[in-house]
């Protein structure tokens, strides 16, 4: 599994590592590893020392605990009746249909990369132009993913919503949906 595998530099103190089934199953160990950071894809490891990535790479076993997670949605995003244009489909009721399951968390702590998205509303690129401020809950697709704005951030994918739970707060180590988990979508007013 590990033969198929590229390691390739990303500046003096970095390395990509792709080929990689299920990238956030896999760490370094290594005692150079500063931080290892998974995508979908591929495995960011910043070092602090070069060294050879692929002959310390372990698949980690890990058992996720994985569970079904409802979050309630308020569809009034920015953008969706835009899309429900655009694709002349009532993208709410198509949206809250899907079942989906977090990959992994990032770009912003408590992000849920979210696979499963219905194939009508999958491939939409981002937006043209990125909004300066996406308001915390939101509800956004872009790609084949759908994801959650724990926090007020810009942001470049399309507003089918918002929620009203909390759904992250580093200080308390508190993430409402975790790797592995379910997620569905219900609408409410």
């Amino acid at each position: 599994m590990v033969g198929s595998v590229t390691v390739e530099p990303l500046g003096e103190f970095a390395y990509i590592v792709r080929g990689l089934a299920e990238p956030w199953r896999w760490t370094v160990n290594h005692p150079a590893v500063v931080e290892v950071a998974p995508t979908s894809e591929c495995l960011a490891v910043i070092v602090t020392e070069p060294f050879d990535v692929k002959d310390h790479l372990i698949r980690l076993d890990l058992t996720l605990t994985a569970r079904t997670v409802t979050v309630p949605v308020i569809y009034d995003g920015a953008d969706l009746i835009e899309l429900s244009d655009r694709l002349n489909a009532d993208v709410a009721a198509i949206h809250q249909g899907g079942r989906y399951e977090c990959d992994f968390l990032g770009f912003l702590p408590g992000f849920p990369y979210l696979s499963g998205l219905p194939e009508v509303l999958a491939g939409l690129p981002r937006r043209s132009t990125p909004r300066a401020n996406v308001p915390a809950g939101s509800v956004a697709i872009a790609g084949a993913r759908c994801g959650i704005y724990p926090q007020s951030s810009p942001g470049g994918w399309w507003l089918l919503g918002h929620t009203p739970i909390e759904i992250c707060d580093p200080g308390r180590d508190f993430f409402f949906i975790h790797p592995g988990d379910e997620v569905i979508f219900e609408a409410i007013r």
